[in-house]
């Protein structure tokens, strides 16, 4: 169930990715240009809090940015295993574009939108 959640009501759950400093970072600025393009998923806790499944990064960078609420899929009663095959799923199953790709949709934005290098690397964190 989709819900929108305070921050407060939820907690870090046990994350099988590390998670680096400035991904987060990168990832808070997206978030602050783009907003959250994809809710977390939580699930209540033993203490009557929210916990986090999956989406920690997402999570993470929403709590940097001071913002109230977040946007939540609501699911019941997975178990340990059943919550790290979320985790990979979530992880692995995601497709990352090729360098190729990439290459082409930037061309594409410059040519359409009549956008230069550097503000397109702005719009996405990143230096020219």
């Amino acid at each position: 169930m989709l819900k929108v959640l305070e921050v407060s009501q939820i907690e870090q759950g046990k994350n099988i990715r590390n998670e680096r400093d400035s991904e987060i970072l990168e990832l808070a600025e997206s978030i602050d240009r783009q907003g959250l393009l994809n809710p977390i998923t939580v699930q209540m806790g033993k203490h009557g809090r929210y916990v986090v499944i999956a989406g920690h990064r997402r999570f993470e960078a929403v709590k940097r940015l001071g913002l109230p609420h977040i946007e939540c899929n609501v699911v019941n009663d997975l178990n340990e295993k059943e919550i790290i095959l979320a985790q990979i799923a979530e992880n692995c199953q995601r497709k990352q574009m090729s360098a190729a790709e990439l290459v082409d949709t930037f061309e594409d934005l410059k040519e359409r939108f009549h956008l230069n290098q550097r503000a397109i690397a702005t719009m996405f964190g990143k230096s020219d």
